[in-house]
């Protein structure tokens, strides 16, 4: 009986921890559910954002390749001016440049224009230079916003994993309490057959082999109000056959 007695204080305490488990596993799921659906629409809209962002980026990037051509351009466009001016003017000869011959005049007037040319085109190939700055800071700051994206996407799957496998674990823990639980209702339930064999064989013997058993119904009658139940309970002697008695 006092086995039988652990036995069952045992499988109360592990059915409520599996009860309580149960309730704090449910109550898990439930507020992962809700999470994760808040969660899938905060990664639909990154996802949306992070497309917006790269196409930004891409555009941005092909104003810079576009900007860095033309500045490259009229870097050699000034170049060639220049180095039209100095041929022409090379091609002036002392004796033109002293006795101011009409040729040598012409071949002046054009190696002038070619210097024009060659400072505009410096001036063009200054302010390409200021808008490719310009553009690359643009494209720095697209870059920004797009990793900032991505390490959001990244840190909002690593809380859904994080909750996934907390939900998980949750999930074996109590799977193991049922085992425990199934197991010590299995070892109860033999339990209260061999008790119950027991007390049927020795209630059942003959007259001076038979004896009560301090068991449950014993203690009720002794504490019932029932003065007839509660007087017979009294002058029992439980556990002590009759011959024992005689």
């Amino acid at each position: 009986a006092c086995e039988r007695n652990v036995l069952r204080a045992k499988d109360t305490l592990l059915q409520e921890e599996k009860t309580r488990h149960q309730a704090e596993y449910e109550a898990q799921v439930s507020g992962f559910k809700a999470e994760k659906t808040r969660q899938d629409s905060m990664l639909a809209r990154l996802d949306e954002e992070i497309r917006s962002a790269l196409d930004a980026k891409e555009q941005i990037s092909e104003q810079v390749r576009e900007a860095q051509s033309r500045a490259e351009k009229l870097s050699s466009k000034k170049i060639e001016w220049l180095e039209k001016e100095n041929e022409v003017r090379d091609s002036v000869g002392f004796f033109g440049r002293l006795f101011h011959s009409a040729k040598s005049a012409a071949k002046s007037q054009l190696a002038d224009e070619y210097h024009c040319e060659a400072e505009k085109a410096g001036i063009e190939h200054e302010q390409a230079l200021g808008d490719l700055e310009e553009i690359r800071g643009k494209l720095s700051r697209s870059e920004q916003i797009y990793n900032g994206k991505i390490q959001e996407k990244n840190r909002a799957e690593s809380e859904i994993r994080r909750q996934e496998d907390k939900l998980r674990e949750l999930g074996v823990k109590l799977k193991e309490l049922e085992r425990q639980a199934e197991d010590s209702a299995q070892r109860l339930r033999e339990m209260e057959v061999l008790y119950r064999d027991t007390v049927n064989a020795f209630t059942g013997m003959g007259a001076v082999d038979s004896g009560a058993v301090l068991d449950e119904n014993l203690i009720n009658d002794l504490l019932c109000g029932d003065e007839k139940a509660s007087v017979r309970a009294q002058v029992t002697d439980p556990w002590f056959t009759e011959r024992y008695n005689r």
